[in-house]
């Protein structure tokens, strides 16, 4: 049940220095009115691979923490890119911060 209350974003490997994602800000409102603040925005990246890569973001951080600050495109869209050597998020325009700390143990390396 869990799994289909986060918000769950998946990237498969490419050879590009950042992982790229589209959070659909109606998706996410739609979640926050079922659930409150009891879910997450989850990114899993290089998705079902040996090195995915899981991050979780308990929507109470987005909201406090990233929204003010994000800029919003026309499609209700929230750009973010996760830099794949240091972790440090990239929320646009240019609200970085480290991301180590939404890491979480992929299912697949354990």
């Amino acid at each position: 049940m869990e799994e289909t209350i986060n918000y769950v974003l998946c990237k498969r490997p490419d050879k590009k220095t950042v992982w790229a994602f589209g959070a659909q800000l109606r998706q996410i409102r739609k979640r926050a009115e079922l659930w409150g603040d009891d879910f997450a925005l989850v990114f899993r990246c290089d998705y079902e691979t040996a090195n995915e890569t899981i991050f979780s973001i308990p929507y109470s951080n987005f909201r406090r923490e990233i929204m003010p600050f994000v800029k919003i495109d026309k499609g209700q869209t929230v750009k973010l890119e996760i830099n794949k050597h240091s972790f440090e998020f990239n929320w646009r325009p240019k609200h970085k911060f480290e991301g180590k700390r939404f890491r979480c143990v992929s299912s697949r390396s354990t």
